[in-house]
């Protein structure tokens, strides 16, 4: 009769190191905080696998002797270091991962499979079984019983949480239709989008110039809370303006953020959500209220994928300049294209000048491009290209001032923020935290008034006083901010990632909502149908999700959230070119 086989050190230790392994580097790659039930049920979840993943070596070198303890054990390293690289993107690639799998594979074979040598393969199945069932019970009970832990486990542990999503979840594209449907949102014909100002417009028509600088934070102009403050000569040029200091976008990429600011609709009602979705021209935007008034409209574009002419946003521009670039035109292509112009041209009556400069948005090519992703690398990439693009901005503005006659205007924004790995990601267009919907706005006009106006806005709201200058009115800037001030902020995300991201479901198919109220801010993603419930006042890093301890709030919030938008316009499909493609990839939009 057999002796029956005595469970070793091995078989309770190093699963338990290896869970607290997952644990660990879970805890350590997001800033979210957790509760204690819900780090007690993560950590049963991490336990469970690890000891499926132990035993599963254990069983490959029972089965096919030392070569297949040495395969157990290299897998057994990929694990733990995947884990790693998804929650801190640490090794920098795959690549890296096989690299450091190496020396880590003879580590593992020693310490957690070879003292399993002669455990039979029935007793490594037994364990795997029991694991499995732990695993499989523990995540389904917590999924289901708790939204915050679901949101946990999808969003901040994807080696978990990406094939609990395609197990247990519906498809963020299922949930989006079903959130339609529900509303039941007619669309209405397409209207104006704002009240004309009655009257005859008083001359003279002032010269309006919007300077956009895509991608640029909110705390990157004043240098506040951290933020770099690389950008010294508009600081001096905006100390003669009125200065916006709580604006939100209405999304975190350009194209809808842009097209609320030219119509001053929101997202879901001007219909240019998506990488395939145009502006449609049934919408009249700035560009045309404008030139019905006897505006020259002249644009500069360099994000030509999310704003150029085939997008929709040349409607209304008499001149509508696509500067080309690989991947994009710097800001020194512009100037030169500014300056060709204003040589030439003599404009009769006011112009309306859009120049949409692209610098601050990855690649980086200030010469500063990070080789790795961690935070302060992309910060100083990020600042390298703010400074280099202040020297050319200031000089172009300069040839502005110097080259049209007359009363000037002049509108510095922003269409979104990015994201320094706040929140576990780098770059836009992922989530609706502060660090991507605040941004800068400024309003420089004749006379030099200026100051800090703290009113709450959104960036559809300067379509309004836009509209407003182009009659030749004057309006009091701080009387207008007061007025439009909005106690309810609302923005979405409506995109479509492409290429690789199978095992990044988060990133292939995004639908978020955010509301604002007071200083209560509520996110809803339908990425596994969660919400995130934080207060501003005390938490403005977002860091603890109060659905848990606020549930009526949060379904207060909800029904809010569901009312913030009256219409949702069918989207007009726009085909993306090749030329197009290649820099939606080079921005970071797909692979």
């Amino acid at each position: 009769m057999r002796a029956p086989e005595r469970r070793t050190w091995t078989e309770v230790l190093a699963p338990a190191l290896l869970a607290a392994w997952f644990l660990g580097t879970a805890l350590l790659g997001t800033s979210a905080r957790y509760r204690l039930v819900d780090l007690v049920g993560l950590a049963v979840v991490y336990l469970a696998l690890a000891i499926c993943l132990h035993q599963g070596a254990a069983l490959l070198r029972g089965l096919l002797g030392a070569p297949g303890g040495w395969m157990g054990a290299w897998l057994l390293g990929m694990f733990l270091l995947w884990q790693l690289r998804e929650q801190t993107y640490l090794p920098n690639s795959l690549a890296g991962v096989l690299l450091w799998s190496a020396p880590l594979t003879p580590i593992l074979y020693w310490m957690a499979v070879r003292p399993l040598v002669g455990r039979s393969w029935a007793r490594s199945l037994r364990w795997i079984v029991a694991g499995l069932a732990i695993l499989v019970t523990t995540t389904i009970g917590f999924t289901r019983s708790s939204e915050l832990f679901r949101w946990h486990l999808l969003r901040h542990n994807t080696l978990l949480g990406t094939p609990t999503y395609y197990l247990l979840e519906p498809p963020v594209s299922q949930v989006r239709d079903r959130l339609v449907d529900r509303l039941d949102l007619r669309s209405p014909p397409a209207a104006p989008a704002a009240d004309e100002v009655s009257g005859a417009p008083s001359p003279p028509l002032p010269h309006l110039v919007l300077v956009l600088l895509d991608t640029l934070r909110a705390d990157a102009v004043s240098g506040r809370d951290g933020g770099p403050g690389s950008m010294p000569r508009l600081e001096r040029f905006l100390e003669s303006a009125w200065r916006f200091t709580d604006v939100w976008a209405n999304s975190s990429w350009t194209r809808p953020s842009m097209a609320s600011l030219f119509t001053g609709l929101l997202p879901e009602e001007h219909g240019a959500r998506d990488l395939g979705d145009a502006l449609a021209p049934g919408f009249e935007t700035l560009a045309e209220r404008l030139d019905r008034r006897g505006y020259r409209t002249v644009a500069f574009v360099t994000n030509l994928a999310a704003v150029g002419q085939g997008t929709g946003f040349a409607q209304g521009f008499d001149e509508f300049h696509e500067l080309e670039g690989d991947p994009y035109a710097r800001a020194e292509r512009v100037d030169q294209a500014v300056e060709s112009w204003l040589a030439k041209e003599d404009p009769a009556g006011p112009v309306f000048l859009y120049i949409h400069y692209l610098d601050p948005h990855e690649p980086y090519l200030a010469g500063n491009a990070p080789l790795r992703k961690r935070p302060e690398p992309y910060r100083r990439a990020y600042a390298a290209e703010l400074e280099y693009l202040d020297r050319w901005l200031d000089r172009t503005t300069r040839r502005i001032e110097s080259g049209l006659t007359g009363p000037e205007t002049v509108i510095v924004a922003s269409d979104h923020g990015e994201e320094f790995f706040e929140h576990g990601l780098f770059g836009h267009g992922h989530s609706l935290y502060e660090e991507v919907l605040q941004i800068p706005v400024a309003v420089k006009m004749p006379g030099g008034e200026s100051g800090d106006l703290s009113s709450r806005l959104e960036i559809r709201d300067f379509f309004s006083l836009l509209d407003r200058l182009g009659t030749g009115e004057r309006p009091d800037l701080a009387f207008w901010a007061d007025e439009r001030h909005r106690n309810r902020r609302y923005a979405s995300l409506d995109f479509s990632g492409t290429g690789r991201l199978i095992l990044r479901p988060y990133l292939r198919r995004i639908f978020m909502r955010a509301l604002q109220v007071g200083d209560e801010k509520l996110v809803w993603s339908a990425y596994g149908d969660t919400r995130e419930l934080y207060d501003l006042n005390r938490d403005p890093q977002e860091t603890v999700n109060r659905i848990a301890d606020r549930p009526d709030r949060t379904e207060e919030l909800s029904r809010s959230l569901d009312e913030a938008t009256e219409t949702w316009v069918e989207s007009t499909p726009v085909e993306i070119s090749d030329s197009e493609r290649d820099q939606l990839k080079a921005l970071g939009y797909v692979d």
